[in-house]
């Protein structure tokens, strides 16, 4: 899935201008040095988390995404050179998390980097997510009522989405 990108990106390079193309060729050969690695590594499941937490306020909101991942070390080397030096590592339950040092005035996620995915958020949802990712019970994969609703897609879905209605609506009705 994801190794399909840059030839996709190439594809769509053709439409571009003749006077803008040579720049953008440039740049996404460049890239593509450190981006081909992760792409061959990473996917296909793709893992988006939109809690919503109470009481609301301004911090209530903290998606999280998670990506399947094969291998760590193409991810790390991506991290290390787009950081720039901006992203600090430090050790977690044993796992990575890479984060902008206090006082750096810039407000990145936080990556961190597990046995099986990957992890972008603020944080809390990515500390969580590493410890969870460690455990074997608990979670969505556990809850009967998720399994039976993705067992009932068919070979070759691309997507799924899950939602709890009645915590949905209780939350609703906090907003308004």
């Amino acid at each position: 899935a994801f190794d399909k990108m840059l030839p996709a990106v190439r594809d769509a390079l053709k439409e571009i201008p003749d006077v803008a193309r040579p720049d953008v060729e440039v740049y996404l050969q460049q890239a593509a040095g450190f981006i081909a690695p992760v792409f061959a590594v990473i996917g296909p499941e793709v893992i988006i988390t939109e809690p919503l937490s109470q009481p609301l306020n301004s911090n209530s909101y903290q998606p999280l995404f998670a990506v399947r991942m094969r291998d760590a070390v193409p991810i790390q080397n991506l991290v290390n050179l787009a950081g720039g030096g901006m992203l600090k590592p430090r050790d977690f339950e044993g796992s990575q998390i890479y984060e902008t040092p206090d006082g750096m005035g810039v407000d990145m996620p936080v990556l961190g980097i597990g046995k099986d995915y990957f992890f972008v958020g603020s944080a809390a949802t990515v500390e969580n997510a590493l410890r969870q990712s460690t455990r074997a019970e608990g979670g969505l994969a556990t809850n009967p009522a998720v399994t039976k609703a993705v067992g009932t897609l068919k070979p070759g879905a691309i997507s799924a989405s899950w939602l709890d209605a009645r915590q949905y609506f209780q939350r609703a009705d906090h907003m308004l």
